[in-house]
């Protein structure tokens, strides 16, 4: 077909033979694409800023955390040493109760620094059920603060009855403090998680990915929980001979490691058979950890209660432990039912 002269006038038209409201027009329009990229790279800056701002903060707020739970339970046990080695007199008992005290602090100080790897571990993975899951733990820990204090007194109470004076013991308070400074900064870590809780969306609505993620962060806290229990183990047999074995020092957190990681081996590589055997042997754990329990909140008499000192960080820490693996068994079996039913993931975990 033939071009005519007026097609040729359309399609070779310059700026100079072209009508002013169709240079206008197309002036306009791209004015206005310019101005939606500049406010585009504008957005997309600030949101680059308030990822580093919300990260920044996460870390300052644990690290700060860290810090002044460290110096504190420091000057607690300086403090507590020293009145000791002035007033009181150094017998078998005493030593083996100054021991349950220092073990307990040790874990107050495990506990904020697990808390700082955990949040490092959410901020990698820019997963909001890992940001739910460091806030319950904070929440955690801050329960436990209160515990100890509680437990504290009853240990100061103890060493008098053992012949230390109060004032070297009792003197100043610096539980209060920390208290008060871990429950001001879990306030601020909750803002923090508010302001941020766009950057943490789970990237899938994947039934079974958002599964998988769950499970891995109970697992997480899984792990801690079960340590803390091992590490408590040492006080109850100092205090218990008769109720506590030594082969559970070994055996509680061998297997329950080896339990985990294969727990955590079987959701990353899709695993749903084993991943049912682990849950039913998990199921047989919760039998030792409702005995133990059991044996923990047992009554004895006043003068002769084993765990007159630690029986309220011993519920705690099973009770929180029989809750995690409860949860976890149940959401190892839905993970396991997704794979079952050929939702398969073919993923691999950051």
């Amino acid at each position: 077909m033939a071009r005519t002269d007026d097609d040729t006038h359309e399609v070779y038209r310059t700026a100079q033979n072209t009508p002013s409201g169709s240079r206008s027009s197309r002036e306009h329009d791209t004015s206005m694409i310019a101005i939606m990229d500049h406010e585009q790279r504008h957005s997309s800056d600030g949101d680059i800023q308030r990822v580093y701002y919300g990260h920044g903060a996460l870390i300052v707020n644990l690290v700060l955390q860290v810090i002044i739970v460290c110096v504190l339970e420091g000057l607690q046990i300086q403090h507590t040493m020293t009145g000791m080695s002035k007033d009181c007199i150094m017998t078998l008992d005493v030593i083996e109760i100054s021991q349950v005290g220092l073990v307990y602090r040790g874990l107050v100080v495990a506990a904020t620094l697990y808390q700082l790897l955990f949040c490092l571990d959410t901020i990698q993975q820019q997963s909001g059920i890992h940001l739910a899951m460091l806030l319950v733990n904070g929440l955690l820990f801050i329960v436990f603060m209160g515990i100890q204090i509680t437990q504290n007194t009853k240990w100061e109470t103890t060493m008098q009855e053992m012949g230390c004076k109060a004032t070297s013991l009792s003197y100043p308070h610096y539980d209060h403090a920390l208290l008060a400074v871990v429950g001001f900064l879990y306030l601020a870590l909750v803002g923090c998680s508010v302001w941020m809780r766009q950057m943490f969306t789970t990237k899938t609505k994947a039934k079974a990915m958002m599964v998988s993620t769950t499970l891995m962060a109970f697992i997480k806290l899984d792990i801690y929980y079960l340590y803390c229990y091992s590490v408590q183990l040492v006080p109850a047999m100092i205090l218990d001979h008769a109720n506590m074995y030594p082969v559970e020092l070994v055996l509680v957190p061998v297997l329950g490691t080896l339990i985990l990681s294969l727990t955590w081996y079987s959701a990353l590589n899709n695993k749903p058979w084993l991943l049912v055997i682990l849950a039913l042997l998990i199921c047989l754990s919760l039998g030792y950890f409702g005995y133990r329990t059991a044996l923990f909140a047992h009554p004895y008499p006043v003068h002769s209660d084993p765990y007159y000192i630690t029986r309220t960080s011993l519920l705690f820490v099973t009770l929180t432990l029989l809750g995690l693996l409860l949860l976890s068994m149940g959401i190892m079996l839905l993970y396991a039912r997704c794979l079952l039913r050929g939702k398969t993931l073919f993923l691999r975990y950051r």
